[in-house]
């Protein structure tokens, strides 16, 4: 699994001007379908967010649970 996220955002500085923050995080990462005679899926997994250009300094840790069943 690999996801990117983009996100800009601009402001209005107290002098008029504005200014743009662009931020770029890639997320590495893994899941895994487990699937029960009951119906049951759990699907664990992780993934390593890092930060690109100005953003990069930020580093994360995801943890993903879930858990689905039919209803019927």
């Amino acid at each position: 699994m690999f996801e990117t996220v983009w996100n800009s955002s601009e402001s209005v500085l107290s002098d008029g001007t504005k200014t743009r923050d662009d931020t770029l995080i890639i997320d590495p990462g893994a899941r895994y379908a487990i699937n029960f005679e009951s119906g049951l899926q759990m699907v664990p997994g992780s993934a390593f967010p890092i930060g690109l250009g100005s953003s990069e300094d930020e580093y994360g840790v995801f943890v993903y649970l879930s858990f689905e069943h039919p209803l019927f």
